[in-house]
């Protein structure tokens, strides 16, 4: 490093622009970084910079120097070892079992059975020619999350050992979806970690020296959430390409969305990473087998894990791919639930193994009533199954309504106490429950920074528990509260799928109509209206309800890949960009609709499906054969010959007059702004407050 270099860098660490002074009598130097004094002598030697810190006789290189007492990695280490270890009661510690992976080119299998001990060699960024960016794929539950976190922690105390030059920082993107990457960062320094010494140009000086490397968890949530997924999949390959070919990075997604998407998402970032050199692999989590399931066993002092093993396999009718023995989060919270209650828990979940995540919910609830009797009542309990579903559903409508990660313990007391009240419980039995909540078997206490906070174990039993809310919103018909949940930002696919599990459970057909009535009260930049017409239709695939006309839906990214309908009517819905991968479409009918992109797919099931009235497309796209949004007509000739398909005109007109007698630049500008206000959450109302007594110039 230069002596213009070693400037250049400092200046990064500081928000002042006098923050170096350099004495040339001496070769002493003051820096000012943020809100300390540090200093040293420089010397130059062979071009190279050397510093001999304040009070010591021996030197330093100049970038070691900066690790240490301008960026403070140790500080940052300590940090992370702090909030992602042991202590801070994750799922790093006790019954960590060692994952296993398969290198994967296009689904083909490049290696198999590779350790985390190869994954962190993979990840080394000393002596790597170009960025290395690495993918962890794997199913939701799967581990993802625990490999970051546990990865971190060794890392971090290697590191410290000096026995590692780099440092694993793990960066949650859950939750994120309208947040840039810089910002993303800093929050997770700053808020999460309490470590204020990295700015975002130091911190991504340090990724491409080697000694940070980021690991973006979560980013299939970035993909989805944002419009079609390719403003977030280019963002990352911004992010990528700004490391200047060095570096390494590590981004963890569901297997399923990057295994769908994997040839888009590659030439994407192809695109996005301009001539910047990048290596990119990808990881496969492998699912637990017997030997995973038994070393975690073991972890939490199970000495008959095998034996357990069997026992499960039994009352899951000996299917070895069962969740229960496969999934990480469910496997490993039935061991430690075992090790304090087998043969109740056991008996529990055998009634309750075909519901696989809701069954282990279930058998979990059945057994946390039991361990909460009335005090001097034998027999009673203070919650019923019911009581401590809806008290759960209660704190998790809390956290994501609020974008919360978790709870102080003040605010789990008020929340418990405010159920209690709605119950309703009576003095006596409301202190009980005051007393046991932060106890409770699906939450975890972790202390950081001197406070309590109290969240849900996984987000996956987060997830669970929001449904329940909405779901109970909804077939209750408060549709107010379900609107509170909805509008809150993008729902992740779990949260969809158990919140129409539970309302196809309670057979309400009112929560479907409750759902349309929203829809067609919203506009059309609205998150609830999104995930709105992506619940209903959650609850119409496969067939589960049929002869419906939906109205007025906004289809999310994708509405139409991997979903059957049988005759169902789409009447002036809108539709962001979608293909029909592996879909099974009979007796559907778009009527009036928006396509901002329709790819039909060659693997679609199509039978009697029906363009009627005036459809707008963007672009069709049928086997690989682009067609302008210039040539409407063209576009539906083109769906006319797809098998299965029949395009209808107006009164036995052409084809050509099914086009719009509307400007295109309207439809451009309104997409345009569609676009901007799903991204910066401003709205139509807000537009029109600002606008004032002008408003209907610019709306219709």
């Amino acid at each position: 490093m230069t002596f213009e270099q070693f400037k250049k860098v400092l200046a990064n660490y500081s928000e002042s622009k006098d923050c170096f002074l350099f004495d040339t009598k001496d070769s002493t130097f003051t820096y000012q970084s943020v809100g300390e004094l540090v200093g040293g002598v420089l010397k130059i030697e062979e071009g190279n910079v050397y510093v001999y810190p304040d009070g010591l006789q021996s030197k330093m290189v100049a970038e070691k120097w900066i690790e240490k007492y301008v960026a403070k990695l140790d500080l940052l280490a300590k940090r992370i070892r702090e909030f992602f270890g042991d202590t801070s009661g994750k799922s790093v510690g006790n019954g960590y079992a060692v994952p296993s992976f398969t290198i994967l080119e296009d689904e083909d299998i490049l290696e198999d059975n590779k350790d985390v001990l190869a994954l962190c060699d993979a990840l080394n960024p000393k002596d790597k020619i170009g960025t290395n960016a690495l993918f962890v794929t794997a199913d939701a539950g799967e581990g993802k999350t625990t490999v970051v976190e546990r990865i971190a922690v060794e890392q971090a105390d290697r590191y410290l050992r000096g026995e590692s030059t780099w440092i694993l920082l793990p960066v949650e993107l859950r939750a994120r979806s309208l947040e840039k990457y810089d910002e993303v960062v800093v929050a997770t320094l700053f808020q999460q970690l309490k470590f204020r010494y990295l700015f975002y140009e130091a911190f991504l000086g340090l990724v491409k020296t080697g000694t940070i490397v980021p690991a973006l968890d979560g980013a299939e949530e970035m993909f989805v959430q944002r419009q079609s997924g390719d403003e977030a999949v280019s963002e990352l390959g911004t992010f990528i390409k700004s490391l200047e070919s060095a570096g390494s990075v590590l981004v963890s997604a569901r297997r399923a969305y990057f295994s769908r998407n994997s040839d888009k998402i590659r030439a994407r970032l192809s695109d996005s990473v301009g001539e910047s050199m990048v290596v990119f692999e990808r990881w496969d989590l492998k699912k637990w087998s017997k030997k995973e399931f038994v070393e975690c066993a073991s972890g939490f002092g199970l000495e008959d894990g095998e034996k357990l093993y069997m026992e499960i396999l039994g009352l899951t009718g000996n299917d070895e791919t069962h969740p229960f023995l496969t999934r990480a989060v469910l496997a490993s919270k039935i061991i430690r639930i075992v090790t304090e209650d087998r043969e109740g828990f056991l008996t529990n979940l055998v009634q309750n193994a075909s519901k696989t995540f809701g069954g282990l919910v279930d058998a979990l609830l059945n057994r946390e009533v039991m361990k909460w009797p009335v005090i001097g009542a034998i027999g009673s309990v203070l919650l019923s199954k019911e009581e401590h579903e809806g008290l759960l559903a209660t704190l998790a409508e809390e956290m994501w309504c609020e974008n919360k990660k978790g709870l102080t313990e003040r605010d789990l007391i008020a929340l418990t106490e405010m159920y209690c009240d709605s119950v309703p419980k009576e003095l006596d039995y409301k202190r009980q429950i005051l007393k046991r909540i932060n106890q409770h078997a699906f939450l975890v206490e972790q202390k950081f920074a001197g406070t309590k906070i109290f969240s849900f174990e996984h987000e996956d039993f987060f997830n669970h528990f929001v449904a329940v809310a909405l779901s109970r919103h909804l077939v209750s018909g408060n549709n107010n509260e379900a609107v509170r949940i909805l509008e809150h930002g993008t729902l992740p696919d779990m949260l969809v799928s158990e919140t129409a599990t539970i309302i196809l459970s309670n057979q309400s057909v009112e929560s479907v109509k409750a759902l349309v009535m929203i829809c067609e009260e919203l506009s059309d930049t609205s998150y609830a209206k999104e995930n709105a017409s992506t619940l209903i239709l959650q609850l119409v695939s496969g067939g589960n309800l049929t002869n419906l006309t939906l109205q007025n839906l906004l289809v999310r990214s994708n509405g139409l890949s991997h979903v059957a309908f049988t005759d169902i009517i789409f009447d002036k819905c809108i539709f962001q960009r979608t293909d029909t991968e592996s879909s099974t479409l009979f007796g559907v009918t778009f009527m009036d609709c928006e396509f901002d992109k329709l790819e039909v797919s060659s693997n679609a099931q199509l039978r009697n499906v029906r363009f009627t009235g005036k459809n707008n497309f963007d672009y069709v796209t049928v086997g690989g054969s682009k067609i302008s949004s210039r040539v409407p007509g063209d576009q539906l000739i083109l769906l006319s010959k797809v098998a299965g398909v029949t395009v209808e005109s107006i009164a036995g007109t052409s084809t050509a007059v099914l086009v719009p007698p509307v400007d295109e630049r309207v439809i451009q500008l309104e997409r345009v702004l569609r676009l901007f206000t799903k991204n910066t959450q401003v709205n139509e109302d807000y537009i029109r407050a600002k606008l004032g007594k002008m408003h209907s110039v610019f709306f219709c």
